[in-house]
């Protein structure tokens, strides 16, 4: 297909690193029982987690044939590390046992904000699609239950 004429299957070492730094505090919460309360819609999981696999997987496993080093102060990279803090500081507002409508969209919306920084600065488009829909699918499944 002509879409991926510009890409070859290779290994981004950087958005495996994202992808883990996103999802520690998410193994944090999952591990320890007395956190609770931020399941959202079930039907909205179901049909988004597909398009987050498929994103990462594309992140990581597909990049540029002419890829260049990623640039931490490009508009891209500062705000995949930009969205990455905030979402580290709603996680420490909900650990702290502070939540509320706000802090769950910050740790709803920030990550994929963050993943989609990064895969627009390395100009994987092919990545975006996928995790631009699980993005707007959690966005709506979240909002579903909180509102």
């Amino acid at each position: 297909m002509k879409i991926f004429k510009d890409y070859k299957w290779g290994f981004d070492l950087l958005g495996v690193l994202l992808f883990a730094l996103v999802m520690l505090p998410n193994i944090v919460y999952w591990c320890i029982p007395d956190f609770t309360g931020l399941d959202g819609n079930q039907i909205a999981a179901i049909i988004g987690y597909p398009f987050q696999a498929l994103g990462v997987a594309a992140m990581i496993f597909l990049v540029r044939k002419e890829q260049k080093k990623f640039a931490f102060l490009s508009l891209g990279g500062l705000l995949t590390w930009l969205f990455l803090l905030l979402y580290y500081i709603a996680w420490i507002f909900y650990f702290c046992d502070f939540y509320n409508v706000a802090v769950v969209l910050f740790l709803t919306v920030a990550p994929c904000a963050a993943l989609l920084g990064f895969q627009a600065e390395r100009k994987n488009y092919v990545a975006m699609v996928p995790t631009g829909v699980f993005a707007l699918v959690h966005l709506i499944g979240v909002l579903m239950v909180w509102l």
